[in-house]
């Protein structure tokens, strides 16, 4: 309908809002590359902020954050659009909570910085091998902890999704 990635979220909201008996919720990162310029404009509600990863410096980044609150959590909410540049080859990691808090036994997450690392260490890999690499990394640290299926499902969902 027109409009920004951020106006796109408030009609969403807005939808959830009104058809949300239940009060439930739900966190979005929206939004729309340009392939020709690499030009990216995005707004989020409420999801971790995806990590952005330089090919030409191996760097990870997080996407600089707009702001906005989980969907459905209340009406006549604002979402702030922001803009970034792709360049070839580079990287953007969208990922959720369900990555960075699995834990091991003790209790321990796994953490953003973990997640960073192990994309930096990936870097010039293919998508499909650093999807690879980031489960396992977080393999390693869960283990056999209870909460290790909750994730790897999550995972398997992200891979295939695409």
């Amino acid at each position: 309908d027109g409009g920004t990635t951020g106006d796109c979220l408030a009609r969403a909201n807005e939808a959830l809002c009104a058809r949300n008996p239940m009060e439930m919720f739900v966190t979005a990162f929206y939004a729309v590359l340009d392939i020709e310029t690499g030009d990216l404009a995005y707004s989020n509600g409420g999801h971790n902020p995806p990590l952005m990863v330089r090919r030409a410096d191996g760097t990870v980044t997080e996407l600089p954050r707009t702001g906005g609150m989980a969907l459905g959590v209340m009406p006549d909410l604002a979402y702030d659009e922001k803009l970034a540049h792709l360049d070839p080859g580079d990287t953007l990691f969208l990922y959720t909570d369900v990555i960075t808090e699995a834990m091991d036994r003790e209790g321990r997450e796994f953490t953003e910085a973990r997640l960073q690392r192990s994309l930096e260490a990936s870097v010039l890999q293919p998508v499909d091998v650093v999807l690879s690499d980031v489960t396992r990394a977080v393999t390693e640290v869960v283990g056999s902890a209870p909460i290790r299926n909750r994730w790897v499902l999550a995972a398997e969902a992200v891979v295939a999704g695409g």
